[in-house]
């Protein structure tokens, strides 16, 4: 990551690279409705078994931010952008995100090039 642009995703990233300049924090998040719906869908199961597994992926979350630095990974403190996803899917979002990273200014120029080319895209 120290050597050119990178997009790092991962648990408890935002808290792991707090410390670490030229990174922006995006947050992702969603109504609880829409995650079981999505999920549901994603797993073919009922929402019932949904939400379980959501309950339990949330807890392990918690858990994992918490034991990096105490935090919690709902906490809007620790996102430079945050963004609902309920209506916007990824054809919505990645373009934002590159255009908020552009804007910032944190992307070198030859990936703001290419990204006004066409050349690197949303797949």
């Amino acid at each position: 990551a120290r050597k050119g642009d990178v997009v790092l995703v991962k648990r408890a990233g935002c808290s792991t690279l707090q410390d670490e300049e030229d990174v922006i924090h995006i947050g992702l998040f969603a109504s609880r409705d829409h995650r079981v719906a999505r999920l549901s869908n994603r797993l073919n199961t009922s929402s019932i078994e949904a939400a379980d597994v959501l309950k339990k992926w949330e807890k392990r979350r918690s858990a994992i931010f918490n034991h990096v630095n105490g935090s919690n990974p709902h906490d809007r403190e620790l996102y430079d952008i945050i963004i609902r996803t309920d209506a916007a899917d990824e054809t919505h979002i990645v373009p934002f995100i590159q255009n908020e990273l552009m804007q910032r200014g944190v992307l070198s120029e030859s990936v703001q090039a290419r990204l006004r080319s066409g050349v690197l895209g949303t797949n």
